[in-house]
């Protein structure tokens, strides 16, 4: 529903009363009036039936196998790691992050474990 509110009592009438020094202006009431949407004025959602399938969130991946790296492999000058984004959660799948090491590129094993979320961060590749 949309709220409008509407004037009433024309602003030149309110104009010629004030100036004729006779009777006093009307006063300018508002009513609120309800509307209801045209069908041009809304748009349709489409309802999604099937479940979506849970999706690793990169970023925190990142930081996490970044932590990881730094403080249980203790390599030393990571600047930055890269996962690859919206991949699914499936046990077992195996894929790579890509970490940035004393400016050089090193590849990262990530295996899935479980449905939950959980993963194993490899050593990097020398």
């Amino acid at each position: 529903m949309v709220l409008r509110t509407v004037l009433t009592g024309l602003s030149c009438v309110v104009l010629l009363a004030a100036c004729s020094g006779g009777d006093p202006a009307p006063a300018v009431t508002t009513t609120t009036v309800t509307a209801t949407p045209t069908a041009s004025s809304t748009a349709s959602v489409p309802v999604e039936t099937t479940p979506r399938a849970k999706v690793f969130d990169h970023v925190a991946m990142e930081r996490s196998v970044k932590q990881i790296l730094v403080e249980s492999y203790k390599v030393e000058g990571v600047a930055e790691v890269t996962c690859p984004a919206d991949l699914e959660v499936k046990d077992g799948r195996i894929f790579d992050c890509e970490a940035s090491v004393g400016g050089a590129p090193r590849r990262v094993p990530i295996t899935v474990k479980g449905t939950d979320g959980n993963y194993e961060v490899g050593a990097p590749a020398k």
